[in-house]
């Protein structure tokens, strides 16, 4: 006990002595500290930048990897290929469910047209959902890629979402996407004597609307809550069933077979169900 004594005293009077200092010793910085410090900050850097872009930072192993992970490191050509193929692909099983079997029967020019169409809506789309409404409204791919529990506390998030698609709704499709498309179905697939295509696109201005709404109001709820990556696959996958009633509505132009009306559309429409 006396031997502890001793070293107390010995260990207090050696502090005693010491200098004291007014500031507070700071802690060495360690290589394994900076390195640590830099890869959190890389990390964060990453995932803030994920949130504002399309294309995602994705790791994967080999090909079975690249291949899954394709669509989320390279959106704009994934949107490309599905554009490409849906299209003619809806039209030319629209044309099977009208009894367009063989080659003799099938209206080539018409499907055509919707591979042109499809081709042109791939850069379209691109350009208008993703860079246009990242402009328009700039809080919109931030809140399509958070998760959806922070979704329900992202306000202005939510009235970005309801802005976007009353846009798409009341001045994309109407101003831009069926001019567009009955200008391609003029210059390709039907003939100079008959209706010019801005006369068809007035004429059926009003039900293409109906049709519009009824169709893409809940269809776009739903590409603008999914993650920005997902947005156009699900457009996409969106626009093969309405390919298809654009094709049963208006692919064959003026002719004959034309179906005017939905009513009239409604037993081709099945195929879509």
């Amino acid at each position: 006990m006396a031997g502890l004594w001793l070293k107390r005293g010995v260990l207090q009077r050696f502090q005693a002595a010491r200098p004291h200092s007014s500031t507070t010793p700071t802690t060495p910085t360690t290589p394994a500290t900076t390195t640590t410090t830099t890869t959190t900050n890389t990390v964060r850097s990453e995932l803030e930048q994920d949130l504002k872009s399309v294309a995602q930072s994705v790791e994967y192993q080999g090909l079975w990897g690249a291949v899954k992970t394709f669509p989320k490191r390279r959106p704009f050509v994934t949107n490309m290929l599905l554009c490409t193929t849906v299209a003619p692909f809806a039209d030319y099983q629209m044309q099977r469910k009208e009894g367009k079997r063989s080659w003799e029967s099938w209206d080539r020019p018409r499907t055509l047209c919707f591979l042109a169409f499809g081709i042109y809506q791939g850069f379209a789309v691109w350009f208008v959902y993703i860079r246009l409404f990242s402009w328009l409204f700039p809080r919109s791919i931030v809140f399509s890629n958070l998760s959806w529990a922070e979704k329900w506390k992202d306000a202005a998030g939510a009235r970005q979402l309801v802005a976007s698609i009353l846009f798409d709704l009341s001045v994309y499709v109407p101003l831009w996407y069926f001019p567009a498309f009955y200008a391609f179905q003029g210059c390709i697939q039907i003939g100079p004597d008959e209706t010019p295509w801005w006369q068809r696109y007035k004429s059926h201005f009003v039900e293409d609307q109906a049709v519009n709404w009824l169709f893409w109001l809940p269809g776009d709820i739903l590409i603008f809550v999914v993650p920005a990556w997902l947005r156009l696959p699900t457009n996409a996958a969106l626009t093969l069933f309405w390919s298809s009633i654009v094709s049963c509505l208006r692919g064959a132009g003026d002719g004959a077979s034309r179906i005017i009306s939905l009513a009239e559309a409604a037993p081709a429409l099945s195929v879509v169900a």
